[in-house]
């Protein structure tokens, strides 16, 4: 649908357009296309687009304002808590008056860093920007397709008290399983090989590697933690003890 009012090589080919600001882009563009196609001259055309970013930059925010605070918080909070404090590299894991507050602000300084570099970095941050994001791209999703498969064998245990049950028969489970994996699994697929097609292979490359660094690196905390737990370094502990 972008495609309608904007031209590839005329509006979103230039190098300063990066993930971060191409959705600003777009929507200005739709307002100055919008203002010439009303019979308007260039000047106010101009200004309509501007006035249409903003508009929705601005709503963009409020939309989103909740949601950012939960996106940056809850994941840390279940991932602390859910894992044994001894998991993680020194105070990480550190849990006060419920709240693991010194990863929150290792995030908040990852996070300042990032748009710091972004903004004042110049093209080498934007690129690393770019990869960062394609690396996170089919990765996020991943444990969601863990989940999928996970679920028929969640629902044959009985022994587990369910509540409100949306799928009851085993044929509807084995269903909805089967069509949510392939859903989720071929978007993983075509989006990796997309832009191989065009001939941008680094892209397609950043993406495979994505879930192979942050798997690794899961798995280097995982058998570091069994390691040192069996040679007895360690205490099995949750937070909450």
């Amino acid at each position: 649908m972008i495609g309608i009012f904007t031209n590839w090589k005329d509006v979103l080919s230039s190098d300063k357009i990066n993930l971060a600001n191409v959705a600003y882009v777009i929507m200005n563009n739709l307002g100055y296309q919008l203002g010439l196609s009303l019979g308007m001259g260039q000047a106010t055309a101009v200004v309509i687009g501007n006035w249409v970013a903003r508009i929705v930059g601005m709503s963009m925010f409020l939309a989103l304002i909740g949601a950012f605070f939960t996106l940056t918080y809850t994941p840390l909070k279940q991932l602390i808590e859910g894992t044994p404090k001894e998991l993680w590299p020194r105070n990480i894991g550190y849990v006060k008056d419920g709240i693991p507050k010194v990863v929150i602000w290792v995030q908040c300084g990852i996070v300042v860093a990032m748009i710091f570099l972004v903004s004042f970095g110049g093209d080498i941050a934007k690129v690393f920007f770019t990869r960062l994001v394609l690396m996170a791209n089919v990765a996020m999703t991943i444990p969601y397709l863990f989940l999928i498969i996970a679920y028929p064998y969640f629902k044959g245990k009985s022994s587990i008290k369910k509540g409100y049950q949306v799928f009851k028969s085993k044929t509807t489970v084995m269903v909805v399983t089967i069509l949510s994996a392939a859903i989720v699994g071929f978007a993983n697929f075509f989006t990796i090989i997309e832009p191989m097609t065009s001939g941008d292979y680094a892209s397609t490359i950043w993406m495979v590697i994505g879930p192979v660094f942050f798997s690794s690196t899961a798995l280097f905390l995982f058998r570091r933690y069994a390691r040192r737990y069996k040679n007895g370094a360690y205490r099995l502990l949750r937070n909450d003890d």
